[in-house]
């Protein structure tokens, strides 16, 4: 089983005062402490770290990100975002997307979770 993380837990690792860096990508939570150390993003750290402790889904997919750079992300998951916290859209894999950004769909059943 997958650990999961609220927002609260990732929101503790914005890489200030020595914390790790975490972020959220469509549902997933990653450290990509290890990756902002290589300095190697085309975009610059800066751009990452902007994201830092949040969820970087939107940032990513507006910009669009290559099949090679997702797959990279993959080695940085650590767990998912507990039921409470996921997104509104229905978590899909990117290899779905032909232009990087999710469909929107309704189901015809509604589900209601209550948490807290």
């Amino acid at each position: 089983m997958e650990r999961t993380f609220t927002t609260q837990e990732v929101a503790l690792r914005d890489g200030k005062n020595g914390n790790p860096t975490w972020m959220i990508y469509r549902d997933g939570v990653y450290d990509i402490t290890e990756y902002l150390k290589l300095n190697e993003h085309p975009g610059g750290n800066d751009m990452i770290v902007e994201c830092a402790g949040k969820d970087a889904t939107k940032e990513m997919d507006d910009f669009g990100h290559s099949k090679s750079a997702l797959a990279m992300l993959k080695k940085y998951k650590i767990g998912e975002l507990n039921q409470c916290d996921q997104s509104k859209f229905q978590k899909q894999s990117a290899e779905n997307f032909s232009d990087g950004l999710p469909e929107k769909r309704r189901s015809k059943k509604r589900m209601f979770i209550f948490c807290g």
